[in-house]
């Protein structure tokens, strides 16, 4: 993971004029590093390879499935991937009907 390392400890102004040093804390870590490292997810390879879709849908749409997948902390790709998924299940594995 690529970290950018602050050499020059920039500083930042608070509002009661105090300076906010970006200088690693307890931890060896800044607050971007700890918020960098934070956003990285480790996440295992798919089994199987990955397709796109592109679809249009109605703003109204895209803000309600946005607002709602931030308000549960879920990504909308992962949301629509589990949908797809229920409508749509896998029956290959299934024994046919005779």
């Amino acid at each position: 993971m690529f970290v950018p390392s602050l050499v020059d400890s920039p500083t930042k102004s608070l509002p009661d004029g105090r300076k906010k040093s970006a200088a690693p804390a307890r931890g060896g870590m800044t607050d971007l590093e700890r918020g960098l490292e934070d956003q990285v997810a480790v996440a295992a390879p798919p089994a199987e390879p990955m397709k796109r879709f592109t679809i249009d849908v109605p703003a109204g749409l895209h803000r309600r499935v946005k607002a709602a997948c931030d308000k549960r902390g879920l990504k909308v790709s992962s949301v629509l991937r589990d949908l797809l998924e229920r409508e749509f299940p896998d029956t290959s594995r299934q024994l046919p009907l005779l």
